[in-house]
């Protein structure tokens, strides 16, 4: 991992909101010197020999890090890729209750995101002092993300990481109290794809599926194939399904719903819903998507997290996992779906990485004709990034 480290202080802000408008720094790790900007408080590397040297000292230094940290600072001549900013605001929602929102950018960070072939993540851990109380952010694992906020400091660009909290206070704190604060982020490089909130399998439920004892309704792919399975499974894992199977509607009374899925898909949906398997989306990005899509639609994601999972598994993979076609699909759900920039930048960086596919997509072809603008929109966001 590579850490850094500072701390800083604020002493005034802007009515309503607390922010580091004013921020400065005060101590630093060896071979980083402080900097602040309007807007921002910054990083900036003082000797790209001098951080290189500690990686190559430290037995324990991740070789993939080692490697793009390296590439990242290797050009002594951009003074941009030097550089890496921190910030955040803090929204009273109650007296006691607090929105805070961190951002984590700049021209390292940039650099190092788009020489970085495999999946990595920001932690970081904020601890802010209002006079004699102390609230504490985190540790939080972020996903890189496009950035949804424009920022006054000129090292904020296109991408980095952000987050966005609810904090209680212990008791109510003034707009105009003196903040002091630390902050520490590591770069961690993900080695294998992280579920999380992912229930145990289920050897009852992978049994009763394999044997179809007593199904009950079925499942129609897009090929016109059917799939046996239980009302029970899917009204309990869904509160979509459930109240389609409580009405008086085709499908309650054909005992049958037809998904606009594939076969394949069909069949990883019913062994996620049943036992919690995901062998399938994490071979395939095609069905990942599939499974993205229709858990979204059919507010799995509140019982199984179904799209929760297959997020996870696509920022957990690397580019080359990724075809362009479900890439291109990928993005354009992202635009429908708020809150996505993490997923929106992983599509980004993997439509980037694949211009020899470009030409035989048939995604891309459809794109540039039925949607000239969006086509336009992805391939700017492509230049920014």
């Amino acid at each position: 991992m590579l850490r850094f480290e500072m701390n800083f202080e604020h002493e005034e802000a802007p009515p309503g909101e607390i922010g580091n408008e004013l921020g400065t720094l005060d101590k630093l790790n060896e071979g980083n010197e402080g900097a602040s900007s309007e807007g921002s408080v910054s990083l900036k590397l003082k000797s790209t020999d001098h951080l290189i040297s500690q990686a190559e000292g430290n037995t324990d230094f991740d070789i993939t890090l080692r490697s793009m940290l390296k590439k990242t600072l290797g050009n002594r001549l951009e003074a941009s890729s030097g550089s890496t900013s921190f910030a955040w605001k803090m929204k009273l929602v109650t007296e006691t209750r607090a929105s805070l929102k961190c951002f984590v950018g700049g021209g390292f960070f940039e650099g190092f995101l788009a020489e970085c072939k495999v999946p990595v993540k920001l932690k970081l851990e904020l601890i802010f002092r209002f006079g004699q109380q102390e609230l504490y952010y985190g540790p939080h694992v972020i996903s890189p993300s496009i950035l949804s906020e424009k920022h006054p400091g000129e090292e904020f660009r296109a991408c980095g990481f952000e987050n966005e909290i609810h904090v209680d206070l212990l008791k109510p704190i003034r707009i105009n109290d003196e903040v002091l604060g630390w902050v520490a982020m590591e770069l961690l490089i993900m080695r294998k794809v992280t579920l999380t909130n992912l229930p145990s399998k289920r050897e009852m439920g992978k049994k009763i599926l394999e044997n179809k004892v007593e199904s009950d309704f079925q499942i129609i792919a897009d090929d016109d194939s059917r799939f046996d399975c239980h009302k029970a499974f899917l009204a309990s894992n869904s509160e979509a399904l459930a109240g389609m199977l409580q009405m008086d509607c085709k499908e309650s009374k054909e005992k049958a719903i037809k998904l606009k899925m594939t076969a394949k898909g069909v069949e990883a949906l019913l062994k996620f819903i049943y036992y919690s398997d995901v062998n399938d989306p994490m071979r395939s990005c095609s069905i990942a998507m599939e499974l993205l899509e229709t858990g979204h639609q059919y507010d799995i994601v509140h019982i199984l997290g179904l799209e929760e999972a297959m997020k996870d598994i696509f920022l957990g993979q690397r580019y080359d996992w990724f075809d362009i076609n479900t890439a291109i699909l990928l993005y354009l759900w992202t635009l429908k779906v708020d809150g996505n920039e993490d997923l929106k930048l992983k599509t980004l960086q993997a439509f980037k990485s694949k211009p020899e596919e470009l030409e035989d997509s048939s995604e891309y072809d459809k794109l540039v004709k039925e949607f000239p603008h969006t086509a336009k929109g992805l391939m700017a966001l492509c230049f920014k990034i």
